[in-house]
């Protein structure tokens, strides 16, 4: 309960990427026998550097906000006079 209390404490991005990261951890822990296989073979190196180019381009989309998703800047009032 207070992993799910710390959780929920998070900034936006950083739940994000806490959430991706649990989420494409299996999927990485699934792929890395058979990554390691293959990584002894000619075109072994070339599926791994295709693997992190997927994942960091997933984690960049996943990361990233456009303009349109900020916030609008606060408007300054004047003191009165």
């Amino acid at each position: 309960m207070t992993t799910v209390l710390r959780l929920a404490a998070l900034p936006a991005r950083s739940l994000v990427a806490v959430l991706g990261a649990l989420l494409i951890a299996p999927v990485v822990l699934a792929a890395l026998p058979a990554l390691l296989v293959t990584s002894f073979t000619p075109d072994g190196p070339n599926r791994w550097q295709i693997l992190i180019e997927q994942i960091t381009a997933w984690t960049r989309t996943a990361l990233s906000s456009g303009p349109e998703d900020a916030p609008a800047p606060a408007r300054r009032r004047r003191a009165p006079r």
